[in-house]
């Protein structure tokens, strides 16, 4: 196959790209305000981004069959080259096109920032500093936030979707801000989503941006991090190339490490009790936190280092046996525990015991 094609359409808060070459179709279903998500795309970017990984699978030319920002195509072509060296075993360079390359206007400077949301620390913190303006220079005002069905959580969940809405429905309450939710199907389309979803999301922003001057998509870690684990789909020194003249794509919170960040959220009233680490109902209270998976174990014990407590998070502090039965960890999650391991206090020695031989056997393994 040379080349593919994207076919966008709009239809109130449903949008759709085709891609005929391959019989597929990417779709975008929308709830919330409808000032929101009434507002028609102002171009085609977002068919652009969304079709892109089937293009980088195959190594051929993409053609937007509608109005494409030119800086966004350019940047977006180096987006493929970049990733074609980083991993040339999954993605091959592209050439992208458009019907019509047109130069999007640039969005007023009061415009606010739209905010893709999980309800974890990095997008809890993410968006509790920006609009308290604790991020400096980089302070990008949340205007809403949104939350993505059929990417962590598959479209067919019923269970512990609620929940999480829910949950993540209070804290946009408490920030004041509208909440939108997202149903996609794009997560079928992509490489390999731990890679990929940086670029979905943006794709997913891309549909909001007569509304938004740009999304703040959270960083998992913090620039120096991000180098020792490369590549990683949603490093921050990629974002950019996902934005266009007048849609700027960007990340946030990288100058913060996850316990630090969990610190931050510590001082802020309810913030703990509204955080959502994993996608397992416990049965306590209906808490969506199983406290047994090593995302929630790991949670909890940054929260320890970080406050001396685990509550109201969690119920309890994860024993050295609790440590003991994780299974092997994966070289990024090694990343998080190393610093929960260096803040761990001396009195806790079966914890400190526990940790090291969990990450011991994990480098055993890895080499």
């Amino acid at each position: 196959m040379t080349s593919i094609t994207a076919v966008p359409s709009v239809s109130g808060t449903h949008i759709r790209v085709e891609i005929p070459e391959i019989s597929g179709t990417i779709w975008f279903e929308w709830r919330g305000p409808m000032e929101i998500i009434g507002a028609t795309p102002c171009n085609d970017n977002f068919a652009l981004l969304a079709a892109l990984p089937i293009a980088m699978r195959r190594g051929c030319a993409l053609r937007v069959r509608g109005t494409v920002d030119p800086m966004l195509l350019a940047s977006a072509e180096r987006y493929t080259r970049i990733w074609s060296q980083w991993r040339p075993d999954k993605y091959k360079p592209a050439k992208l096109s458009a019907d019509r390359e047109i130069p999007d206007i640039a969005r007023q400077g009061t415009q606010p920032w739209i905010y893709p949301f999980s309800g974890g620390v990095d997008s809890m913190f993410s968006i509790f500093a920006n609009s308290a303006g604790d991020t400096g220079r980089d302070t990008h005002v949340p205007g809403s936030v949104f939350l993505v069905r059929g990417f962590d959580y598959p479209l067919s969940d019923t269970k512990s979707f609620p929940i999480l809405e829910q949950r993540v429905r209070r804290v946009a309450q408490l920030l004041k801000v509208p909440m939108l939710v997202c149903s996609t199907n794009w997560k079928e389309f992509c490489i390999q989503y731990e890679l990929d979803t940086q670029l979905g999301l943006a794709a997913i922003a891309h549909t909001l941006a007569a509304t938004h001057a740009g999304v703040s998509i959270a960083a998992d870690f913090t620039y120096g991090e991000d180098l020792r684990i490369m590549p990683w789909g949603n490093n921050q020194y990629m974002a950019h190339l996902l934005g266009s003249s007048g849609f700027h794509v960007a990340g946030g919170g990288a100058e913060a490490l996850r316990v630090d960040k969990l610190a931050y959220l510590s001082k802020i009233p309810n913030a703990l009790e509204m955080i959502s680490i994993c996608q397992t109902p416990s049965g306590e209270e209906n808490r969506l936190n199983c406290e047994k998976c090593e995302k929630c174990v790991r949670t909890a014990l940054g929260l320890y280092v970080a406050t001396g407590r685990v509550e109201p998070t969690f119920v309890r502090k994860p024993s050295a046996f609790r440590i003991f039965s994780l299974p092997h960890l994966s070289l990024i999650e090694v990343v998080f525990w190393s610093d929960i391991l260096v803040r761990m206090p001396a009195r806790d020695w079966a914890s400190r015991w526990a940790i090291k031989f969990l990450i011991a056997l994990t480098n055993e393994h890895a080499y």
